[in-house]
């Protein structure tokens, strides 16, 4: 199977690469115990205060990156 044309772009660009097996940011993040930036808050207070608040999940997107 072929990969789509902008998939291949896309892996391009990481030629070479390899994971980093020490990167452990997500898993702390998903395991409550390291906050997201830039609104330095765990997991759990954003499923606590954001829950079902579709304004602040539009407005404050930068957890986004952690999920």
């Amino acid at each position: 199977m072929s990969l789509p044309r902008d998939i291949r772009a896309f892996l391009s660009h990481y030629h070479g690469q390899t994971d980093d097996s020490q990167a452990s940011d997500n898993l702390l993040f998903y395991q409550n115990r390291l906050r997201c930036q830039p609104d330095d808050l765990l997991i759990s207070e954003i499923h606590q205060s954001w829950r079902k608040d579709y304004n602040q999940l539009e407005y404050n997107h930068g957890y986004i990156q952690w999920l």
